[in-house]
């Protein structure tokens, strides 16, 4: 069995296996079985990262790793869940702090389970409860020169998911770099990704814009021809509008290169979602659906990307204009507004703008966005000789509530102008 002892390539010891669950405990709490802390759990604590989850290979199959995983839950306060079909069935555990996945080897020696993973900076595995590292692909080597490099060709093309997988790597792992073999793996089989299911595809895009520089990871995708297949179907890309936006991208993330750093903090995860979903061409609620993101982060990053461009337009428009896009946008307004404010600001600083922006939002958004007419339906009917359509009436009724966002129509009396003027064909007057 190929070994190494930890801290040779990385300089670590086994300290960096204790946390954040004391390993030595719970494993005595499973019972001591025959187990291995592997992949992302083993590179986190080489890298010296904070993980709150523990990915850990048991000899064993399905049924009987079922005690050993019901155990681990009892002593975590919470309960064992068995997910997805052999040979890749696991036992979940989702604690307060930490989150364990224990995998079935079902036969498999370490060594080969290590080989199935995806890159070798995952093949690590940590024989519990105190070593000796097992390190069949020279993972801690590349994690040391902080190279990310394939385990196999075929380890990529049997799940497509994992050539994604590879940008979101690069935008998580601080310096990293992708071998060049790797990288033309990835390359010839990017087509392939179009393929995959697109909540797993949304799970792998959700979780690049989360990392630390998401703009790698963007980049990355464009890179490796990635952003095509990547796109839900029927999408148009715009590679070379999404590279001129990386920038943004990382002011989303690093408030303090943001113009108004309050809008990022409410928008969260959307604005940058928003920003992705426009240079894939898929700024529309229908398309972006199939990445089965939670809803509200969702309609807020979809109404962000397709509301850029204007936003950015008006950033010097009037109040008027202001309002308007306020009300229109509504929840989703901080979303749009950090989206559009940094890539504004990627092409030349302007804090005055989106600073105007904001002080409106904070003062007036809750009441812009839920305005309602100043005339109920039935003297609207009256006033125009109804009855109207139904779209008729919806109609009229929308362009009075824009009157009033916009200042344009201020009262009752200016209500009822507004109604006779637009029954009879005419431009609505404006005023009080």
């Amino acid at each position: 069995m190929p070994t190494r002892e930890p801290g040779a390539a990385v300089g670590t010891g086994p300290e960096a296996f204790r946390a954040p669950v004391r390993l030595h405990g719970l494993w005595e709490a499973m019972g001591r079985p025959c187990a291995w802390l592997a992949g992302g759990s083993v590179r986190d604590r080489l890298l010296g990262r904070p993980s709150g989850d523990l990915d850990i290979a048991v000899a064993g199959n399905v049924e009987s790793v079922a005690g050993i995983a019901r155990r681990a839950a009892r002593v975590l306060g919470a309960h064992a869940h068995l997910l997805g079909r052999p040979p890749h069935s696991v036992w979940r555990i989702v604690a307060n702090d930490v989150e364990i996945e224990l995998w079935p080897l079902d036969g498999l020696s370490p060594e080969d389970d290590a080989r199935r993973r995806d890159f070798t900076c995952n093949a690590l595995l940590w024989n519990l409860p105190s070593g000796p590292l097992v390190d069949p692909t020279e993972g801690a080597s590349d994690i040391a020169a902080r190279v990310l490099r394939a385990v196999s060709r075929s380890g990529l093309s049997d799940d497509p998911i994992r050539l994604l997988r590879a940008a979101r790597f690069l935008a998580d792992l601080k310096d990293f770099q992708l071998e060049e073999e790797t990288s033309a793996w990835v390359r010839e089989l990017a087509p392939t990704l179009a393929a995959a299911p697109r909540e797993r595809v949304g799970r792998e895009l959700a979780a690049l814009l989360d990392a630390d520089r998401p703009d790698r990871g963007v980049a990355a995708l464009i890179r490796l021809g990635l952003l095509d297949p990547a796109a839900p179907p029927g999408c148009t890309t715009e590679p070379g509008w999404l590279s001129a936006r990386l920038a943004a991208i990382r002011a989303l993330t690093e408030r303090g290169e943001h113009p108004v750093a309050g809008a990022v903090a409410v928008a969260g995860p959307a604005a940058r979602r928003g920003i992705l979903l426009r240079g894939l061409g898929a700024a529309q609620d229908d398309l972006a659906a199939c990445f089965a993101w939670d809803r509200s982060v969702r309609s807020a990053a979809v109404r962000a990307g397709a509301n850029l461009e204007r936003l950015i337009a008006t950033s010097d428009g009037s109040a008027a204009d202001r309002r308007e896009l306020i009300a229109m946008l509504g929840e989703s307004f901080p979303a749009a507004l950090a989206a559009a404010a940094a890539a504004d600001a990627a092409t030349g600083w302007r804090s005055g703008p989106w600073r105007r922006w904001w002080r409106l939002w904070h003062r007036h958004g809750s009441y812009l966005a839920t305005m309602r007419p100043l005339l109920g339906v039935d003297e609207v009917q009256a006033l125009t000789g109804g009855p109207l359509s139904g779209p008729e009436l919806g109609r009229l009724l929308r362009a009075l509530v824009r009157s009033q966002v916009r200042g344009e129509v201020r009262s009752r009396s200016g209500a009822r102008r507004f109604v006779r003027a637009a029954a009879q064909g005419s431009e609505p007057g404006h005023g009080s």
